[in-house]
């Protein structure tokens, strides 16, 4: 059992992505199946599309069409007087006829919807009751004259005696019709809109209609139609959407872009209310065929492909920074056990030569004096041991003693710079210092801790100011509190991080941070002597021109500084503690 689990931790990263591949593949295997169906089924699907976009055009254009025509021309029965049956009795007088269907020219004024042209009426009269053929007239509406104007000799009201030959036949058969508005277009150039005019037994009176523009219907509404819903129905591939209009066996009428595709290539229906005789074909610029529907399947299954490698690196970087956690905790026992031993060792000695000395067992002086420089030797061994484990622990654990006494705060600075010099010149910087006119009051500061604090300033001023060498100390005084500002030219600190730059082991986000070594410790250390002298630090600092740190000393220390001499030596176990956990 233990050697499965010391294989498991020292395998632990590939067990990891074991574990993870397989899910991973099994989910992959899955998108395959379900993109093979997808390419199977996706150009059916896009056929589909292409037929309920068109049942949608088609049904806009229908009702259109339909409605106005509700409106426009669905004259009344009152409109019409002198029928009988169906049949309007004349006189054979033309006058009186169209005195007769005054009432429809008075319906008519004012009627009107874009894409129709002119208002007629179609009756069959008779010359006198005697008369059971009676002949068919054609009148048209003039809206300037508010009358019905024969208009015989044109070719519209040809068009309209074609369209109404077949419904003599109702009015003099008397037999009932369908009183719904019909499109017809007999005539290419005279595409109308009709509407019988029924009595209370739904025979025929009379046809009203409307002759269409049909420059209007393919120029501007029916583009306006197709491309108000291509959007909805192509978000994505509305550029390669093609419409197109053309004559059923013949060519091509209208598209919203060139089209030079094969009629296999796309999807035809026809209007269903007016212009029977077009039709209406959407097609892709992109072929709707199986080469399409492989491209796209090749393309989602690489997505997919991409998708599980990063999602396999994601979960590699993660098992990876849990291996190294898992080494670091290592590090950490290994640490322990080691000090223990160094400890163990020197102590071990001193023991047995004490108890050796104790017993009596020595009697001769020289051996007496060798065992005592044993002891003073391990003593030695040790103290240096625990020392060295005591400053890592104050390191680590932010904990210092310090010793407070008066001191001239320019002598402090000035003799803390003479000692940077050194570092100063190896790197090539020049430092100013600058001084008030007027000596300061002493103040009460731990020498050692300020000048620790000023050096680490300094040491970051020369490490991030990059090509600019040059730093300013500057000692001043303001309100109660004694100032020392550090200036550098450097990178500078953005906004953001500013709070964060005084945390342990942080360092600020910057390119030129990976090329300085440190342990992101020094700002850490400067905040702590700065609260223990009961002071704050600030930062200024601009991007790219430089950041200016400054320290506030006050001038008046409380007795209750003194305080923080009389603070105790952390003992050896804390200190090992704090050094294992900080670590």
């Amino acid at each position: 059992m233990e050697t499965i689990r010391a294989f498991f931790r020292k395998h632990i990263l590939w067990v990891g992505i074991l574990a993870a591949l397989i899910p991973l593949l099994t989910l992959l295997v899955l998108q395959y199946r379900s993109l093979s169906k997808l390419q199977a089924t996706l150009p059916a699907y896009q056929n589909e599309l292409f037929k309920q976009y068109l049942s949608t055009v088609n049904e806009d254009i229908y009702q259109y069409y339909m409605t106005n025509a509700d409106q426009n021309i669905a004259v009344p029965l009152e409109a019409i007087k002198n029928r009988k049956g169906g049949i309007i009795q004349s006189g054979g007088d033309k006058a009186k006829l169209l005195e007769s269907i005054q009432g429809a020219a008075d319906y008519f004024k004012g009627k009107g919807f874009k894409g129709g042209k002119r208002f007629f009426l179609a009756v069959v009269a008779q010359a006198s009751p005697t008369d059971t053929e009676g002949s068919p007239e054609v009148f048209f509406y003039d809206p300037e004259k508010h009358a019905f104007d024969a208009d015989m000799n044109s070719r519209s009201w040809q068009a309209v005696q074609v369209a109404f030959a077949p419904y003599v036949f109702y009015v003099r058969s008397d037999v009932k019709i369908d009183p719904r508005s019909q499109g017809l277009e007999r005539d290419p150039e005279n595409p109308m809109v009709i509407k019988p005019v029924l009595n209370d037994d739904r025979h025929i009176v009379a046809l009203a209609g409307m002759l269409l523009d049909w420059e209007f219907f393919f120029k501007d509404y029916v583009p306006e139609v197709v491309n108000r819903y291509l959007p909805k129905y192509f978000p994505d591939t509305k550029q390669d959407t093609i419409v197109t209009i053309r004559e059923w066996g013949g060519e091509m009428m209208w598209s919203t872009q060139p089209y030079e595709g094969k009629d296999d290539q796309k999807v035809m229906t026809s209007f269903s209310f007016v212009f029977k005789r077009w039709g209406i074909g959407v097609a892709s610029r992109q072929a709707i065929n199986k080469e399409w529907a492989r491209r796209n399947f090749y393309i989602n299954l690489s997505l997919s492909l991409f998708m599980t490698l990063l999602l396999i690196a994601g979960i590699t970087l993660t098992l990876r920074t849990a291996s190294r956690e898992m080494k670091l905790s290592q590090m950490k026992t290994d640490f322990v056990s080691n000090v223990s031993h160094e400890l163990r060792t020197p102590l071990s000695s001193i023991r047995v030569f004490s108890e050796f000395m104790r017993l009596g067992r020595v009697k001769d002086d020289n051996k007496v004096r060798e065992y005592g420089e044993y002891i003073e030797t391990e003593s030695r061994r040790l103290t240096r041991l625990i020392d060295n484990i005591l400053d890592f622990s104050k390191i680590e654990s932010g904990r210092k003693t310090y010793h407070f006494a008066e001191s001239d705060l320019v002598e402090v600075v000035s003799d803390t710079l003479r000692a940077f010099e050194v570092r100063l010149q190896q790197s090539g910087f020049v430092a100013h210092l600058e001084i008030p006119d007027k000596p300061l009051p002493k103040v009460v500061i731990d020498h050692d801790a300020i000048a620790q604090a000023l050096m680490n300033l300094m040491d970051n001023a020369v490490k991030y100011s990059d090509v600019a060498k040059k730093i300013i100390i500057q000692v001043d005084r303001k309100d109660e509190y004694a100032t020392i500002s550090v200036t550098d030219f450097g990178i500078g600190i953005p906004k953001e991080e500013r709070d964060k730059v005084f945390g342990k082991f942080y360092r600020v986000s910057t390119g030129l941070v990976h090329d300085v070594k440190g342990t992101g410790l020094g700002l850490a250390i400067v905040k702590h002597i700065v609260e223990a002298h009961h002071g704050l630090v600030t930062i200024t600092s601009k991007v790219g021109a430089g950041t200016t740190f400054t320290l506030y000393i006050p001038l008046h220390n409380t007795a209750d500084v003194s305080t923080d001499n009389q603070k105790s030596q952390p003992t050896k176990e804390a200190a090992v503690s704090d050094l294992v956990t900080n670590r």
